[in-house]
C-alpha cells in the first residue's frame, strides 16, 4: 500500500492513502499506537521592552524571533534606570 500510495499521481487520493497508511500504523487499533511519553515545556525570560509573537511551533518546537519589535523608549528607560 506504502508504493501505491507513492505512486499515486492524484494528490488528494495521495493525501488519503497516507493518512490511511498512518491509521494503520499508529491509529488506537493500529500496530504501533502513539502514546506520549514525555511533554517538554519551555521556560524563558523576556526584556519587559520586547514585543511581538514570540511563540513555540507544534511542529518542531523551539521560540520563532522571526517577527518582534522593541519598544525603544522602554529600553532606553530600563537601560538608563
Amino acid at each position: 500500500m506504502i508504493s501505491a500510495a507513492r505512486e499515486e499521481t492524484d494528490p488528494a487520493t495521495r493525501a488519503e492513502m497516507y493518512a490511511e497508511i498512518e491509521d494503520m500504523f499508529f491509529g488506537e487499533e493500529g500496530i504501533f499506537p502513539a502514546a506520549p511519553i514525555r511533554l517538554s515545556a519551555t521556560y524563558a525570560m523576556y526584556a519587559p521592552y520586547l514585543d511581538g509573537p514570540i511563540e513555540t511551533d507544534g511542529l518542531v518546537g523551539g521560540e520563532h524571533y522571526d517577527y518582534y519589535t522593541i519598544d525603544a523608549d522602554a529600553q532606553a528607560e530600563v537601560r538608563n534606570g
